[in-house]
């Protein structure tokens, strides 16, 4: 079976540094996204920083923040 390389290319995005800018844009606070998807203030703040986070995250918090944020992977 022959496989065949993808010719589009995926962006790659530090999906922590978007949330945080998307937060601040939006002028809501650390606490309002914690309580919004049940997670501590201190989980925030760890999500900041990671560059990549599973799916089901992202979609929690693309709800809470009313921002499809898979549109930022969008093919280059």
């Amino acid at each position: 079976m022959e496989t065949t390389k993808c010719p589009t290319k995926i962006k790659k995005v530090h999906i922590g540094q978007a949330i945080k800018k998307e937060l601040e844009y939006q002028r809501r606070s650390v606490v309002w996204l914690a309580n919004e998807i049940g997670l501590t203030r201190r989980a925030i703040y760890d999500i900041f920083e990671k560059e990549s986070l599973n799916s089901e995250l992202i979609r929690l918090i693309s709800n809470a923040l009313g921002k499809n944020l898979f549109e930022l992977y969008n093919i280059e």
